[in-house]
């Protein structure tokens, strides 16, 4: 649910402009926007489905493809440490 939530903040978060260096958050973000923003969509739809997941399968299912999601985005507009 909070991840979920949280998604729901994410452009506010990164602000047109906002680029604050040092930063883990890479330039990428502000240039494809709308791949970074489609990644956000890509987490909530999973977090949601996470979130009412009723038996073990379904949440295991929904689990990786959050654990897919946060890795997808973090490869392209985080820098690794």
């Amino acid at each position: 649910e909070t991840i979920s939530t949280l998604t729901d903040r994410m452009a506010d978060r990164f602000p047109k402009g906002s680029n604050p260096h040092p930063s883990e958050s890479l330039s990428a973000i502000w240039t494809n926007w709308p791949d970074f923003m489609r990644k956000v969509s890509d987490l909530k739809t999973a977090a949601d489905r996470l979130r009412r997941a009723q038996t073990r399968s379904e949440f295991a299912a929904a689990f990786r493809d959050v654990g897919g999601t946060c890795r997808s985005c973090h490869k392209a507009y985080r820098q690794e440490k």
